[in-house]
């Protein structure tokens, strides 16, 4: 009976958004490199020593270790092209090694990319933006979403001349940070240190469905 009566309730369904936009605190660079060599230790060894270097300009940077990290680490056979009817063969091995660096100090980008290529990097892959602490723009968002759901009801109960009570019902519909679209290897193979990059800004959305009990005035 109880549920019953909770569906005789006339109610007014409205859905609110919001869209709030933030400046990017941080960033990531990808750096990489690519070595091929008869055997698959000599391929590595090859690989490692140009990460190594990598890594020393880091540390003279004043990077911290903690904020490069390892994103990618493959070590592949490489075969030849064989004639019609022969089986494939090994000819060699490819080893691929990349780091992710992230910076604070957006001054900073170019002299990493600077240091990679210097130090043998040859896959120069992205580079994105981000907000470390995304929690102050996501409730943000939900607040003016809340907001335009209570105006879009006011409105909508004065134009049908009914009277706006409570709130029945409320349902978020979550909240969805989208992050500058990167900066891809082609777009940056060529920058130098002094280079400037426009971080843009991270977009924050989010929704709700509220559900409010009318009455006749």
């Amino acid at each position: 009976m109880a549920q019953g009566d909770r569906q005789q309730i006339p109610l007014l369904t409205v859905m609110g958004s919001a869209e709030v936009k933030t400046a990017p605190d941080q960033a990531t660079v990808g750096i990489g490199v690519m070595t091929q060599a008869p055997n698959a230790r000599e391929a590595q060894e090859k690989a490692n020593v140009i990460i190594q270097k990598f890594l020393a300009e880091m540390q003279r940077l004043g990077i911290d270790k903690q904020d490069v990290q390892t994103s990618r680490l493959m070590l592949n056979p490489v075969y030849d092209n064989p004639k019609p009817g022969e089986p494939m063969r090994i000819s060699g091995y490819q080893a691929q090694n990349a780091l992710t660096v992230r910076v604070e100090d957006f001054s900073l980008i170019g002299k990493v990319i600077d240091a990679g290529v210097a130090s043998g990097a040859n896959t120069i892959e992205n580079i994105g933006f981000s907000v470390k602490d995304d929690t102050p723009a996501r409730l943000e968002a939900l607040r003016e979403a809340a907001a335009e759901a209570r105006q879009k009801a006011e409105v909508m109960a004065k134009a049908l001349g009914i009277e706006l009570g409570g709130v029945y019902e409320v349902v978020e519909g979550g909240a969805q940070v989208m992050p500058p679209p990167m900066y891809r290897g082609e777009a940056f193979a060529a920058m130098k240190a002094d280079t400037p990059v426009e971080p843009g800004q991270v977009t924050v959305t989010a929704s709700m469905t509220v559900r409010y009990e009318i009455r006749k005035r």
